[in-house]
């Protein structure tokens, strides 16, 4: 597999399957003086829906786009939703406790729909 023979589309779905994997590093939990890394609240779940479109990109095979979004939208959603139950009020005030990490994920979830889409039949 060369990277510059793959097309724009594959090649922004290797670059944010790189940049949701170093989202588990960063902090997913942030209050105060406590945090929690994307492996210890689980984030590594959400990198399943990764799955078929970087197989399909390392096989340089074509990626079905309905497979391809199902897998993007279900990332995309699991994300909004962990981001979601991160909120809380405390003493009356509405807080969001969901770090870097996490919203750095949803980023690359974006970026795998964009190249999901973007990917050209012939590769």
């Amino acid at each position: 597999m060369n990277f510059k023979q793959l097309s724009l589309g594959k090649k922004i779905i290797l670059i944010t399957t790189v940049i949701a994997l170093i989202s588990l590093f960063l902090p997913w939990v942030e209050l105060g003086i406590l945090s929690a890394s994307g492996f210890q609240q689980g984030g590594y779940l959400f990198l399943i829906a990764f799955i078929y479109p970087v197989y399909c990109v390392l096989k340089n095979t074509y990626i079905n786009k309905v497979g391809g979004l199902v897998c993007g939208i279900v990332a995309l959603i699991a994300s909004i939703a962990y981001i979601s139950s991160k909120s809380d009020e405390i003493f009356g005030t509405a807080i969001n406790v969901a770090g870097s990490g996490a919203y750095l994920f949803l980023i690359s979830t974006i970026g795998l729909i964009i190249g999901v889409v973007l990917d050209k039949r012939i590769s």
